[in-house]
């Protein structure tokens, strides 16, 4: 015999695992896979998708109107840079105005 097998020999062997044990695994594995499937489920669930999205961005407006209010009384401090943080605003919204102008004009004349 190889010295392998001897040692396997030697090496204390597990007690046979009775049906009720085996029985109580399977049990405790199907109770973890149905959980598993169950928050699988509630997680791809359109409606649990559309509220978790709904919390979402109330959470994002509620912290865009925090910084535009907190910008809004820089402003009325009158802060150089929130100053010049709103000049540059309206002078993009005025770019974006006269590029929508152009197109509009350049559609008619086609």
């Amino acid at each position: 015999m190889s010295e392998q097998t001897e040692e396997a020999d030697k090496a204390p062997k597990k007690p046979a695992r009775t049906v009720a044990e085996i029985e109580a695994d399977l049990a405790a594995q199907r109770a973890e896979l149905t959980a598993a499937v169950d928050d699988l489920t509630r997680s791809l669930d359109p409606r649990t998708q559309l509220a978790e999205f709904k919390e979402q961005a109330a959470t994002v407006v509620a912290n865009a109107a925090g910084q535009a209010k907190d910008l809004g009384d820089r402003v009325r401090s009158k802060e150089p840079g929130a100053i010049r943080i709103v000049g540059a605003a309206a002078a993009g919204l005025l770019a974006l105005g006269a590029l929508a102008v152009v197109a509009r004009r350049r559609s008619r004349r086609e």
